[in-house]
């Protein structure tokens, strides 16, 4: 159960430390950050399509790739996270300069997230495209419509050119190997099932905090080591009820907060829609957790303490107000 404190650690420690350098520096980080997340992905991009990436053969109707040494849908999850910041600048930015490079940004990610050919990540891509729409779009309508229709016209160039194999996609989604829940799911719905039966043996703290209680029950089920492909699932294998009550009444908070920024942006003249991203970003990797076992993910543990020292600064000024 302590193997996983020094990120807990780390995140408790960046919280206090961003409270102390205060609003200011947050600001100055967030924006700067808008600008070095969009250009990174770029370049993490063109490396993945041109040399960085392994292919893998899909029941032999296509290939998927990743990036060298990670997991296709783990690598999708991380990018279309990140690419919350390439939104911003597509959505917001005033500079056209920089309203290029988020739209670049943001074109080299949805393509990548397509070339893995992970169901989750595509479902996660529509998940954050649609949050990002509601919550960017009220006070740049026109600019909304445009990016609509531009990633509209962006998948028909992908389709008409062959760049995507759309075939293969559509295999992955509702071809003949699809034949029940457990073939949909890629056998997840069998691991929770294990995984629920073994809850009921040590329902309040669960088994530890490591993958191998995962690995351990499913072995014993199926005899295969698998993790549960779920964040929510393997948190309450590892720690139980009382975990996962902590980590859902974090999720709580944090959805306060976000009410408590948008209605603090509502009556703002000032554009303070930065701040928004990095509860984008959170909710893109606990849409991914839904499908894969993210529990621990350092991004994670970046995000929610980001997102929470976000929330005790809007907090602050409407207290102050």
């Amino acid at each position: 159960n302590l193997s996983n404190i020094p990120k807990i650690v780390f995140g408790m420690g960046m919280l206090l430390f961003i409270r102390n350098e205060g609003y200011q520096f947050l600001k100055r980080n967030l924006i700067l950050a808008t600008k070095l997340i969009p250009i990174s992905l770029i370049i993490v991009s063109i490396y993945f399509i041109t040399t960085g990436h392994e292919a893998s053969n899909w029941w032999n109707l296509g290939f998927r790739m990743t990036f060298k040494g990670n997991d296709p849908n783990d690598f999708s999850a991380l990018l279309i996270a990140l690419g919350a910041f390439s939104y911003y600048l597509v959505f917001k930015s005033i500079s056209k300069l920089w309203t290029f490079v988020g739209i670049v940004s943001t074109i080299l990610v949805v393509y990548s997230v397509l070339l893995t050919g992970s169901r989750g990540g595509m479902l996660t891509l529509v998940f954050t495209t649609i949050l990002t729409l509601l919550l960017f779009s009220k006070r740049n309508f026109k600019r909304s419509i445009l990016v609509i229709f531009f990633l509209i016209f962006f998948v028909l160039a992908l389709f008409y050119s062959n760049l995507i194999d759309f075939n293969f996609i559509y295999e992955r989604f509702f071809g003949k190997y699809i034949t029940d829940i457990s073939s949909l799911t890629a056998g997840r719905t069998d691991w929770w099932k294990a995984a629920f039966e073994a809850f009921k043996q040590k329902p309040l703290l669960g088994y530890g905090g490591s993958r191998s209680a995962s690995l351990w029950i499913n072995f014993n089920k199926y005899g295969e080591a698998k993790v549960m492909h779920n964040i929510y699932v393997e948190i309450l294998i590892q720690y139980g009820i009382v975990g996962l009550t902590v980590f859902l009444s974090l999720i709580i908070r944090l959805l306060v907060d976000l009410k408590n920024l948008l209605k603090l942006n509502k009556k703002q003249a000032t554009d303070t829609t930065y701040l928004i991203i990095p509860f984008i970003s959170l909710a893109s990797i606990l849409f991914a957790g839904l499908a894969l076992s993210l529990q621990w993910q350092p991004l994670l543990w970046y995000l929610i303490p980001l997102c929470l020292v976000i929330g005790s600064f809007v907090e602050k000024y409407v207290h102050e107000n």
